[in-house]
């Protein structure tokens, strides 16, 4: 953090305001104070550097765009939707505009506002979105690339959200098995993807299917993270909870204690 506020005081001093290393120098104190967990330090650097990059390198420039869109993403994280969501739309629209559709910056930008549009509970918006994106991140980036592995599991947590369990099913495979692949069987987010898979059988009360996901997700939490794991916790809490659902007591109590 010192380094950095070290960094833009001498590009204030020796250029001022008005350069465009210096606005980026403004905003990498914002990012580094809000890594840091320091929001309420981190937002007027944020807010600093896109008034400064808008008026000194106009609205189009790549130091106003990534501007625009670390300011939307703040104020998104902060819960401030309302006003994330203009700048995060702006960020989106821009980059389409200057860096093309294709572009990993304008997938992120989608990918953005798409996040705020689920927590806003617009998920019709938010599935166009996100559905272009997972387009786009399949032919152009390859299907096991890790921003589309990324995109396909935002696909498929949507369609839980919006209850279309049917359509979420081929998503959640799809992701169990790609993640198994490229990351193997036991890493923990191959096991998490065990478990979402677990939880669209578990929501159409189909329970042979989620209790023995359920199990292998637990076992291989237990196995690789360790008993007292939140993961593994979480696991188990959701095996039993599935074994009550089946009349299963006797188990569920000998898990649960």
């Amino acid at each position: 953090e010192q380094s950095f506020r070290e960094a833009l005081e001498g590009f204030q001093r020796g250029f001022g305001n008005e350069y465009a290393d210096t606005i980026t120098a403004i905003l990498n104190v914002g990012f580094v104070l809000n890594l840091a967990g320091k929001p309420l330090e981190a937002e007027p650097y944020y807010r600093e550097a896109l008034a400064e990059s808008r008026r000194v390198l106009g609205d189009e420039h790549d130091t106003t765009l990534k501007s625009i869109s670390n300011m939307g993403n703040f104020l998104r994280q902060e819960n401030k939707l309302d006003e994330a969501e203009p700048l995060l739309r702006e960020s989106l629209e821009k980059s389409r505009r200057v860096w093309g559709r294709e572009d990993m910056r304008t997938l992120y930008a989608a990918n953005s506002l798409g996040f705020l549009l689920v927590l806003q509970k617009n998920l019709a918006e938010a599935e166009t979105y996100w559905r272009e994106t997972l387009e786009i991140g399949r032919r152009v980036l390859g299907e096991e690339h890790p921003d589309t592995l990324v995109f396909l599991a935002n696909m498929a947590g949507l369609m839980v959200e919006q209850h279309k369990y049917a359509e979420a099913e081929p998503y959640y495979r799809e992701t169990l098995e790609k993640f198994q692949r490229v990351l193997g069987p036991d890493h923990p987010n191959s096991i998490q993807c065990i478990c979402n898979l677990a939880t669209v059988y578990d929501s159409q009360d189909q329970m042979t299917e989620a209790e023995g996901l359920y199990r292998e997700a637990f076992d291989r939490f237990q196995r690789v993270l360790g008993s007292d794991h939140p993961q593994t916790l979480r696991a188990r809490k959701q095996l039993t909870a599935a074994l009550r659902k089946q009349g299963q007591s006797e188990e569920a109590d000998a898990l649960g204690r």
